[in-house]
């Protein structure tokens, strides 16, 4: 299971091998201006690394190592299935705050698939 932070990762690197292509974007309904902005957003990004002296290393195709920090960024959105929930439904780690799987969510669909059987 990847996540929708991988799927977006995934798609960032299709952007870059169309050669940033707006008709990509349009053929694959990705919004050429989010991606614009994401670029936008990498420079400046690395940028601020290089500045502060941080050593930035790709992951190359290591999404476990993606996954992590990720993982380390969110924990406190942690959460864990309800065993007797049939509709999706989640409690988080810190609070057992009630919570759903957003529709848009790559996530989404496969909760749904799982809890049929």
């Amino acid at each position: 299971m990847q996540g929708d932070h991988v799927s977006f990762l995934n798609v960032y690197k299709a952007f870059l091998q169309s050669s940033k292509s707006s008709q990509w974007s349009h053929k694959n309904f990705v919004n050429y201006q989010a991606m614009k902005k994401v670029l936008e957003i990498r420079e400046q990004l690395r940028r601020t690394a290089r500045r502060l002296g941080i050593d930035l290393k790709s992951c190359e195709r290591d999404t476990v190592v993606v996954r992590k920090a990720i993982t380390y960024g969110f924990f406190a959105n942690a959460c864990v299935s309800e065993a007797s929930s049939h509709d999706g439904k989640y409690k988080t780690i810190r609070g057992s705050q009630e919570v759903y799987i957003h529709p848009s969510s790559v996530l989404f669909r496969l909760v749904k698939r799982e809890n049929l059987t």
